[in-house]
């Protein structure tokens, strides 16, 4: 290849990424807008500026699309987590990347959808460990928790549970069914819940000075 075709190829190149960023933007906006079900061909190239064939040539479909919007929620969720200060007070900082979680989850009902619930199809292929560094971080809080006394198996079925539990709270507020006359107050179920759960990983593992 001779210089003049690396340049352009290199050219080519940085179009290509950076149209296909584009395009993920305005998918994201979709979805963080209208809901998962808004996001299809015509939409989008309408949104993005680009032709429906664009899109295609781009990522070969709307499957690899959606996948990409999955890959951006779980970024978004790992840099909220991430964001949570530690404190040194272990339980504490457990309950707040709980929170944490529970922010982004309300505050983008969208994102979350297809990022949990697999509102629509996705490559499995390009998500399969998406969501693994958002999980790392609560693996690295409960941790810190339990210290030496958690072996890794341990720890991450533990913090599997919590997830599994904010999830599960999440998911019923962000589809309306957490709310009802028993369940007022959102904020102050979600923090029972977990602290209850934190509190069993206190007394399971006999942590001292786990204050809150």
């Amino acid at each position: 290849m001779s210089p003049a075709q690396r340049v352009e190829s290199s050219i080519e190149g940085d179009r290509f990424a950076k149209q296909r960023a584009e395009i993920v933007d305005a998918a994201v906006s979709i979805v963080t807008e209208a809901g998962p079900q808004a996001l299809t061909t015509r939409r989008l190239a309408d949104a993005a500026g680009v032709t429906t064939m664009t899109i295609y040539s781009r990522f070969g479909g709307m499957e690899s699309v959606s996948s990409a919007v999955f890959n951006v929620g779980f970024a978004q969720l790992t840099e909220r987590l991430r964001a949570v200060e530690a404190t040194g007070a272990a339980a504490r900082d457990v309950l707040e990347s709980c929170r944490a979680y529970r922010r982004f989850g309300v505050e983008n009902p969208g994102l979350y959808s297809i990022m949990f619930e697999r509102a629509i199809v996705l490559d499995p292929e390009s998500t399969s460990s998406a969501a693994a560094e958002s999980f790392d971080e609560l693996v690295q809080r409960i941790s810190r928790l339990v210290g030496a006394d958690g072996g890794t198996a341990t720890v991450h079925a533990h913090a599997y549970g919590l997830w599994a539990l904010c999830h599960g709270l999440v998911n019923l507020e962000t589809t309306g069914m957490g709310a009802s006359k028993q369940v007022a107050d959102t904020n102050t179920t979600f923090d029972t819940a977990v602290s209850t759960f934190i509190d069993g990983l206190v007394v399971f593992f006999d942590v001292d000075g786990a204050d809150r």
